[in-house]
């Protein structure tokens, strides 16, 4: 059963032996990919980088911290990806469609609350079954003061910028937009559906 949002989780142990600790977001989802594609059980997966790692407190210790007694171990949603119609993908943290040098429409679906430098929606909680969408289409010089409140997540509510948290989504672009996954270009895409894998793997942080 998902948690509800800032409802305390997670139980204190240790990473089973045997499990693999890995470093950025695109390794985590591609772990559960590949757990999916063999039909394996739900991966316990350690983390020690990425922004779902910042998300869930970004604990010092490293690998050490994992295997030590103490670590965090949490059962976390991940999102799967149809563009186009085509294979579904997976991804963790985030997904990003947008054009060239940040033009005009950016859309982002977010699982963890953290892109990089930015707190993009700091009311996510990666384990309630539910994702934030954004879709912003500003004017060059509110879209600079927008990247500003990004750091400190204050730029919303704002008049150009659609919010909607839901289990699944649907996005139609006007022309091909590129996609991102967890910070790694996948193509470009005319539509993307996505939609929420409860509790589909435990990070142990």
């Amino acid at each position: 059963m998902n948690i509800e949002r800032f409802a305390d989780w997670g139980r204190v142990g240790s990473l089973p032996p045997g499990s693999r600790v890995v470093g950025s977001d695109r390794e985590l989802a591609l772990v559960l990919s590949e757990s999916r594609r063999t039909g394996g059980e739900r991966p316990t997966v350690g983390l020690v980088g990425g922004d779902m790692w910042r998300t869930l407190g970004a604990p010092t210790g490293g690998e050490k911290r994992l295997r030590g007694g103490r670590a965090t171990l949490m059962e976390v949603d991940a999102v799967e990806v149809i563009p186009d119609g085509g294979p579904p993908m997976v991804f963790v943290a985030h997904l990003v469609a947008r054009r060239p040098l940040y033009r005009g429409r950016i859309v982002a679906v977010m699982n963890a609350e953290w892109h990089g430098e930015f707190d993009v929606t700091p009311r996510s909680h990666p384990s309630d079954g539910r994702v934030e969408l954004l879709d912003a289409d500003l004017p060059a010089g509110q879209k600079w003061k927008a990247r500003g409140r990004l750091r400190t997540g204050t730029h919303t509510p704002h008049p150009d910028i659609a919010v909607r948290s839901a289990a699944s989504h649907e996005v139609v672009f006007e022309r091909r937009f590129g996609l991102w996954l967890d910070g790694t270009r996948i193509g470009d895409v005319h539509r993307v559906e996505v939609r929420v894998l409860p509790e589909a793997l435990t990070v142990v942080v």
